[in-house]
């Protein structure tokens, strides 16, 4: 009896983390048209859903990075100093996705918006996964069959 109470925790409390993490993560290199690097550039994400607000800002190799980002829509500003501003509206991230997004800014007043209108193909080049939202059919299948069937681990106690 102990050690189905305990397989039961551990498939409770341990099993969502093993199958894929619960959030998605968006990165990528701003950059001038030259193709230089733009450091401290500073970039604000918005959520459509909860309008919550996080800011970066690009490294000096111009990169910059968010973790931990619920699914959901956003939009994007960059800002830089002596750039005009962009801004991408409507960027989907679905759970466990990992998105980079390079943007190119132009020389110009602060002032001056740039704004990016059509939605680009969300394509992860950093590795070959592909993420999908997970459903519980495909995840109860996943769980190797000593752990499913009771009846396995009925001969361990």
């Amino acid at each position: 009896m102990k050690f189905r109470d305990a397989l039961f925790t551990l498939l409770v409390f341990a099993a969502p983390g093993a199958f894929g993490q619960n959030s998605a993560s968006l990165g990528g290199t701003i950059q001038d048209s030259t193709g230089a690097v733009v450091p401290k550039a500073t970039v604000r994400l918005t959520s459509h859903e909860q309008g919550t607000v996080r800011s970066a800002k690009s490294n000096q190799t111009g990169l910059y990075s968010f973790t931990f980002l619920p699914r959901g829509v956003y939009d994007m500003e960059v800002t830089a100093t002596g750039f005009r501003t962009l801004s991408d509206k409507n960027i989907t991230l679905a759970t466990a996705e990992s998105v980079r997004r390079d943007y190119t800014v132009e020389v110009g007043n602060v002032s001056d918006n740039v704004t990016i209108s059509a939605e680009a193909q969300s394509v992860n080049t950093d590795n070959a996964e592909t993420t999908t939202t997970p459903r519980f059919g495909r995840i109860w299948w996943a769980i190797p069959i000593p752990a499913r069937r009771t009846r396995h681990s009925n001969g361990l106690t």
